[in-house]
């Protein structure tokens, strides 16, 4: 027996009725007289086997959320399979954004840097731990990552020779400040597959914002990095560039979009986000997370890529079991950064053996607050292959839930 989906959406996409699944991130348009239960109650096999190969046709059994709650919990235990360890050997940084979430007073004494202790131990965490997963991504976070590029190369380095039977890739995100030809070589050589920096809007809004503490301004620097380094990117190595929205116009972004080299647009992909206000950053902004779409309908026509969601069946990588967490300058373990006054993300410590210490306790609170199947209004969402739930660490503080906005989670794999 054959039913619709009951994850398909329909909606208007630029001009066309479209039908949108959640759960297989398919679309299709149709005309105006198309009737899906009368289709299934037709004969025309052809199409409904059409549809039923993209997911917006299913069989009555299993349940669709039965299957969405086995893979949420597959990717949740799955237990030595993958290990993405985010590196955060400093909280330093060489600009001075005003809305960064990592300013927050009082956390300063918390997470003093000693490199030698943080990449001595980490050295032994690789070597007694990396031979339990098929494979391991080493993620570059900050502050800055590239401030300690010299301590973050010798820890590649050491991998590649005395741990030659393991594999792994490795991604960063940086400010692109301090990018250039020899350091965008060395993190290819060490298997980089990703590399994402951040732009404001547009160049009056990023001169404000993303400054450099000495006052300098970062703009033309950064489009002229850009417009550097792609052309020696191997296609393997994804370049996305963030654009933030503060309080810009479509036309504001286009202006920036336009000083980047139309030959190699095709190769980066754009994030748009707008700035949200946090414990230690409080600003109007007209730009919201629900009108995303004249942004995007602008990169798409420039000749850019955008990034569409890598983080299938759940809300974000904090969402995943013991083999997802954050290495804090102190060795602490983290599954959540965004705001470092909140403890219940911190979930133990890398010991001086190299061995993780987690807190139970902790651990199955944040399965709790990752775990939207325990919410009615989540499980009976049309929206929950998308969301799962939303952001688990605005779960955790606040009690509820909060939903993303269809244009953040799902509108762009409609392009």
């Amino acid at each position: 027996m054959l039913r619709e989906s009951k994850y398909n959406h329909l909606i208007d996409f630029n001009g066309n009725k479209t039908i949108y699944n959640a759960l297989t991130k398919s679309s299709i348009s149709i005309t105006d007289d198309f009737d899906m239960q009368q289709l299934l109650k037709s004969n025309d096999n052809e199409i409904i086997s059409t549809l039923k190969k993209i997911g917006m046709v299913v069989d009555e059994l299993p349940d669709e959320l039965e299957t969405l709650h086995y893979l949420f919990h597959k990717n949740f235990f799955d237990g030595n399979r993958f290990l993405n360890i985010v590196l955060v050997p400093g909280l330093d940084c060489n600009f001075k954004c005003p809305y960064c979430f990592e300013k927050v007073k009082g956390t300063e004494s918390l997470f003093k840097t000693n490199l030698n202790d943080y990449f001595s131990t980490l050295k032994l965490f690789a070597e007694k731990n990396f031979k339990n997963y098929e494979m391991i991504e080493v993620s570059l976070f900050g502050g800055e990552p590239l401030l300690f590029s010299n301590q973050i190369f010798d820890y590649f380095e050491y991998i590649e020779k005395e741990l030659p039977n393991v594999s792994y890739f490795s991604s960063i995100v940086t400010n692109g400040a301090l990018l250039d030809a020899e350091i965008v070589h060395k993190l290819i050589d060490y298997k980089c597959r990703s590399i994402q920096i951040t732009i404001d809007g547009w160049k009056e809004v990023h001169d404000k914002n993303r400054i450099f503490k000495n006052g300098k301004e970062s703009y033309d620097l950064l489009i002229k990095k850009i417009n550097e380094i792609i052309p020696i990117l191997p296609k393997d190595c994804q370049f996305n560039l963030r654009i933030n929205l503060n309080n810009v116009t479509v036309n504001e972004v286009k202006t920036t979009l336009s000083d980047i080299n139309p030959q190699i647009r095709s190769r980066i992909k754009l994030l748009f986000r707008p700035i949200y206000n946090t414990d230690s950053f409080k600003q109007t902004n007209i730009n919201k997370f629900c009108d995303l779409r004249p942004f995007l309908d602008i990169a798409i026509d420039m000749g850019f890529d955008i990034v569409r969601n890598t983080y299938y069946y759940q809300a974000c990588e904090s969402c995943s079991g013991t083999n997802f967490f954050f290495i804090m300058p102190d060795l602490s373990l983290w599954k959540c950064i965004n705001d470092i006054n909140f403890q219940n993300a911190c979930i133990g410590k890398i010991n001086k053996e190299g061995f993780p210490q987690f807190d139970a306790d902790k651990l199955v609170s944040w399965y709790s607050y990752s775990n939207c199947f325990f919410d009615e209004k989540c499980k009976e969402c049309k929206k929950l292959p998308d969301c799962f739930g939303g952001c688990v660490l605005y779960r955790a503080k606040n009690g509820s839930r909060s939903c993303k906005e269809f244009e953040m989670a799902a509108l762009p794999y409609l392009y």
